[in-house]
């Protein structure tokens, strides 16, 4: 979505602290510049109420990073998004990615299992635990209800997050991005909930993987990371999951297993997020309750 002109009534608007086209639903305590931490910077959507008290409760938060050459202001234009977030009264958080210095296009660093990946030249792990310590105690997040959702390279950076640092989230929902080939055996962080959503037809992030970068690396084949992590789960190889369909989702489930569901859903669009997802990731998030690591919380 394109900003609107910066009229003298957008300028109020934000000095206010709400963005404009974003909806009177959110607040956003840092600007269009963004609140900063030690190792960059990073946006965030507020529920309006949140600020209405002294002490308000704590508020949980879907984490989102954005794709390769993205901005984290950009996903506060997606007035839809921020609005269905802000309005379940979860704060909306966007981390910023690093530019690279020999062109104009952002990264996220997320290596593969051979010792290569992408390079942002940042530890954004770091960065991203600098990120939620902030959150945490500038306005009030809920470290125990915690989403983090990527799209493209972003949604690379969240399946690596839950394979080697899970205990960060509660859960993940990574969109059109998966681990870098070759796979991992399996999945260290400890079991997590997931929730992959993917375009039939992507053709940027197919779902067999490809090469990329004149073959210098491989996209990894969701497939695969998916079996990685029923393992990593326990998920019974008989098991004979559940099928259901969520907006123009189709999604395939797995919730028998002695770890967190898995979900994974297919739009019939390319590379891209469909509509609804963010409610559907929402309630799915709400669903597996305060104790993830529950099975009984999956059986329907």
């Amino acid at each position: 979505m394109k900003k609107p002109g910066r009229t003298l009534a957008a300028v109020l608007i934000v000095a206010g602290g709400l963005w404009p086209g974003a909806g009177s639903a959110a607040w956003f305590p840092c600007g269009e510049t963004g609140c900063a931490v030690a190792g960059g910077t990073y946006h965030i959507a507020l529920p309006d109420s949140s600020r209405s008290t002294s002490s308000p409760d704590p508020v949980p938060a879907l984490v989102f990073f954005h794709g390769y050459g993205g901005k984290a202001a950009r996903l506060m234009d997606n007035g839809a998004m921020v609005q269905t977030v802000t309005e379940r009264g979860y704060a909306l958080i966007a981390p910023q990615g690093v530019k690279l210095p020999d062109r104009r296009a952002t990264n996220w660093t997320v290596p593969n299992e051979a010792g290569g990946g992408s390079d942002s030249g940042r530890d954004d792990v770091a960065f991203l635990k600098q990120i939620l310590a902030d959150t945490e105690a500038r306005f009030g997040i809920d470290g125990a209800r915690r989403l983090a959702g990527g799209f493209s390279l972003g949604g690379m950076f969240v399946w690596h997050l839950a394979c080697r640092h899970g205990g960060l989230f509660q859960a993940y929902a990574p969109i059109a991005g998966v681990i870098w080939a070759p796979a991992p055996e399996a999945c260290t962080g400890a079991p997590v909930a997931l929730f992959h959503t993917h375009g039939f037809r992507d053709k940027t992030v197919p779902l067999e993987g490809r090469p990329v970068g004149g073959g210098r690396l491989v996209q990894g084949d969701v497939f695969r990371a998916l079996d990685v992590l029923r393992d990593t789960n326990d998920c019974p190889r008989d098991d004979p999951n559940g099928h259901e369909n969520t907006g123009e989702m189709q999604c395939r489930f797995w919730n028998r297993c002695a770890g967190p569901e898995i979900r994974f859903c297919l739009h019939p669009g390319g590379h891209a997020i469909p509509i609804g997802w963010a409610a559907a990731v929402l309630d799915w998030f709400e669903r597996l309750g305060s104790d993830p690591a529950s099975p009984d919380r999956y059986l329907r």
